[in-house]
């Protein structure tokens, strides 16, 4: 799980480095400045993350110019890639340049700073990107602008909620995505702490309540997908809604493991690159890519007379699944959220942590009654 630590604390580059290049570049003539900034242009057809890339960007270019031109906020500016984009989950790549590969770095700022000096910030910043671009020689697309620390968590969590002193989420309508978005990529400074602050908060997860309603919620929707729906789509020789099945129960299983990571699952496209970083049930990763490789599954059926209480192992998708839930029905027994493994019908799985919940709540208000 990201620690919400900024980059400068994990960058091997020696902060004397850094302050010896800005003083070596400030003391450039123009033109000198110019072929500097196409030098560190060019190097960005390597093999590098973008974040890397906006954090050499911001500390050569982007630091200089707020120094300069907006120097009574250079402590209460926050800079960093944080939000939508693949880049920000650290899983960009080559291809991801043809499509919408960002360009430029996210300042946020608090209210009463942004009514100030927000137009211009975003000017100047727009100045600075125009002229990397015509140093590049190519055009980028821009996604990351100035913006209030309010307005950035509104938008990517779809709240309308005032982040300052208390606060709190309904947990119910803010999907994973939304707070994997929040809280992805890198914080490249924040002297006051105000971003950090919200992001740090959201990095603690869900409460253990809603996290078990959450798993309670996937499992059950397991056993519909993958443990009962699909062998009976195959029975009937429904083939295009079995495979319906077999790609919702794909997905379901890896939110299934990024709940026992206790870690936000991305948006879709980049659930199974990150799900490898983490650290629990990598077995499931593996199986799942041996399922996206198998084919229709149609003779395992021919001979076999459909029972829900016999499952057809012949079928490899059945086979690879069941593998799938054993292992994950491992990892709840370790978290102590099921007693023992009895089966691997995971609706009931799913109706002993939804138990536990109430058993939980119960003993709460209970616990509150007696303290009154």
């Amino acid at each position: 799980m990201n620690t919400g630590k900024t980059l400068k604390e994990n960058n091997t580059i020696s902060e004397t480095e850094e302050l010896n290049e800005m003083e070596e570049f400030l003391g450039m003539k123009m033109d000198e400045q110019k072929e500097r900034m196409y030098e560190c242009s060019c190097k960005m057809d390597k093999q590098e993350s973008n974040i890397e890339r906006w954090r050499r960007f911001y500390e050569t270019y982007g630091a200089k110019m707020i120094h300069e031109k907006f120097p009574e906020y250079e402590e209460r500016i926050a800079v960093g890639m944080v939000g939508e984009g693949s880049d920000c989950f650290e899983c960009d790549d080559e291809i991801s340049i043809e499509k919408d590969y960002g360009m430029g770095i996210c300042m946020w700022l608090c209210e009463e700073d942004y009514n100030k000096i927000g137009k211009f910030l975003q000017k100047e910043c727009d100045i600075l990107f125009d002229q990397f671009e015509k140093m590049c020689g190519r055009n980028f697309f821009t996604q990351r602008r100035v913006s209030t620390i309010n307005f950035f968590y509104n938008q990517i969590l779809g709240t309308g909620m005032w982040y300052k002193d208390t606060w709190d989420f309904n947990y119910y309508r803010i999907a994973d995505e939304q707070f994997a978005t929040a809280v992805n990529g890198v914080v490249f400074r924040d002297d006051l702490g105000v971003f950090l602050g919200i992001r740090n908060k959201i990095l603690e997860y869900y409460p253990d309540d809603i996290w078990k309603m959450k798993l309670s919620d996937k499992l059950r929707d397991f056993t519909k997908y993958v443990q009962k729906d699909y062998p009976r789509m195959m029975a009937r020789k429904d083939y295009v809604t079995a495979d319906l099945c077999i790609a919702k129960g794909v997905e379901i299983a890896m939110d299934l493991v990024f709940l026992l990571n206790k870690t936000y699952a991305p948006y879709y496209k980049w659930k199974r690159k990150v799900m490898g970083r983490l650290e629990k049930l990598q077995i499931v990763g593996e199986k799942l890519e041996q399922i996206a490789l198998l084919h229709n599954q149609k003779d395992a059926w021919k001979e076999e007379v459909y029972c829900s209480d016999t499952p057809n192992r012949k079928d490899k998708y059945v086979a690879y699944f069941d593998e799938i839930a054993d292992a994950i029905a491992d990892e709840m027994q370790k978290q102590g959220l099921i007693s023992k493994k009895q089966n691997m019908d995971f609706g009931l799985y799913s109706l002993e942590i939804a138990m536990l919940r109430v058993t939980e709540y119960l003993a709460k208000q209970n616990n509150s009654s007696n303290e009154n």
